[in-house]
């Protein structure tokens, strides 16, 4: 998965190290949506945030919206990781991704 890193002209000293894909079209009328989102994964007491709703809804481009204007909260960086197509690989090999968000008290 190829990284990329975004300098703040603002803070030009801070490096956002990241993978988000760039973005073609802006984001129009899902304000509510995103500002619900950012201060859900802004409080504490949130380790994990799942956008549910139907295909084709808008979850990916809601969570990559988000992502980038988290860009300066998280000092380890946001990564965006593709699920899709769901059955492109067993789900064993998601198994790695288990230290990534904490859980180290599963079984393979």
């Amino acid at each position: 998965m190829q990284q990329s890193v975004l300098i703040v002209p603002a803070e030009a000293e801070q490096v956002l190290t990241n993978n988000l894909p760039a973005q073609l079209t802006s984001l129009i009328g899902r304000e509510q949506e995103v500002e619900a989102v950012c201060s859900l994964l802004l409080r504490d007491d949130v380790r994990l945030l799942t956008l549910a709703g139907a295909g084709g809804s808008g979850k990916t481009r809601l969570g990559l919206e988000v992502a980038k204007r988290l860009l300066t909260e998280f000092a380890d960086g946001v990564f965006f990781v593709s699920l899709w197509p769901p059955l492109a690989f067993p789900v064993s090999s998601c198994l790695p991704l288990r230290g990534c968000l904490g859980c180290t008290n599963l079984q393979k």
